[in-house]
């Protein structure tokens, strides 16, 4: 399978697709579920449960799967077509943190000991991932990036300790997708995300 034959345009959708995948499972999850409640004791991962809500379940636990396989193409996308120094390390922690979010979806919370640790490297890879991008935009001169980031984790940072677990979790995912949809935008700006475009040779 030739990895290239679409270029990189399809790699680029997949992480904000993602995303928004999973925080459409996240609202209709809570709606299937009156249990649930986002200001209670319950984190996200509840949603998964199937002892809980079983059409829930099915739901938010195919959402991250279909995510985490979405976030990981992002990841390898990243890693073949932009060679600079960070946006290459930070496609294998996207890569990563995809995969852990798939384990997500497969190890529900019911599940404590896999279910946290693949819930940490999913996170992990995403900070990381996000880290490293942002570097090297800052490196490429791109100051919008850059406050929008010291934004968007200086809001993470001062809403963290006041909101349920959920709530909290879900801001971070909320976040995460902003994030990405200005990458989005800067891949545009670039035209990377033209049917046209060639990238350059390695």
């Amino acid at each position: 399978m030739d990895y290239k034959k679409y270029g990189q345009r399809p790699y680029i959708l997949a992480a904000p697709i993602a995303f928004i995948i999973v925080l459409m499972a996240m609202v209709l999850g809570a709606l299937l579920d009156p249990s649930y409640n986002y200001f209670g004791n319950h984190n996200i991962s509840d949603l998964g449960i199937a002892d809980r809500n079983i059409f829930t379940s099915i739901l938010f636990n195919s959402a991250c799967c279909i995510g985490g396989v979405l976030i990981s193409a992002f990841g390898f996308g990243k890693y073949h077509f932009e060679k600079e120094d960070w946006n290459e390390k930070a496609g294998v922690f996207f890569f990563i943190g995809g995969v852990g979010l798939i384990f997500v979806g497969l190890f529900t919370a019911d599940l404590p000991y896999p279910h946290n640790f693949f819930a940490g490297v999913f996170a992990t890879g995403m900070v990381l991932g996000v880290v490293l991008s942002t570097l090297q935009d800052i490196k490429e001169g791109n100051k919008f990036i850059l406050y929008s980031s010291i934004i968007i984790l200086a809001y993470l940072i001062i809403e963290w300790p006041f909101f349920s677990n959920a709530l909290s979790e879900s801001m971070s995912i909320l976040c995460a997708t902003v994030w990405f949809l200005i990458q989005l935008n800067k891949y545009k700006k670039q035209g990377k995300l033209d049917k046209d475009y060639v990238a350059p040779s390695e």
